[in-house]
């Protein structure tokens, strides 16, 4: 009997441990999920802020702070986002001022895509960044 019980004991701990390190998920799919491994967590310098009208903000050079927890941070704003093969989705709160969305494609070490604000005269901002 204590034999039938420790065997039953190990092999929940075994599932337990399984789905802690692989993750249980009930389309049988671990996903990419903001942090952890994912491509995204590091620090993207950005190379290049277009306004709605093209033309090119200088206001560059500031860096987009990924980290594996799922959180981002960018000059004072704060956000969360996860990861798809290579997409990067989240939103974002700017203190003071409203609320964002922020829609990437990393390609290598280039970040691109819209930081959408949501305040004012909503607008979106084309966004390049360089992996450091």
């Amino acid at each position: 009997m204590l034999k039938k019980l420790l065997l039953s004991l190990s092999a929940a701990a075994a599932v337990c441990a399984f789905c802690f390190t692989t993750g249980c998920e009930s389309s049988g799919k671990k996903s990419d999920s903001g942090g952890g491994n994912s491509k995204a967590v590091g620090s993207w310098k950005t190379t290049a802020f277009v306004e709605p009208n093209g033309s090119n903000n200088p206001n560059t050079g500031f860096f987009w702070n990924f980290r594996a927890d799922g959180t981002f941070y960018l000059s004072g704003r704060h956000g969360t986002y996860t990861v798809s093969g290579n997409t990067i989705n989240g939103n974002g709160n700017n203190p003071g001022v409203g609320k964002f969305d922020i829609r990437f494609t990393m390609d290598g070490n280039t970040l691109t895509g819209d930081f959408i604000e949501h305040w004012g005269p909503n607008k979106t901002i084309k966004i390049t960044a360089v992996k450091q």
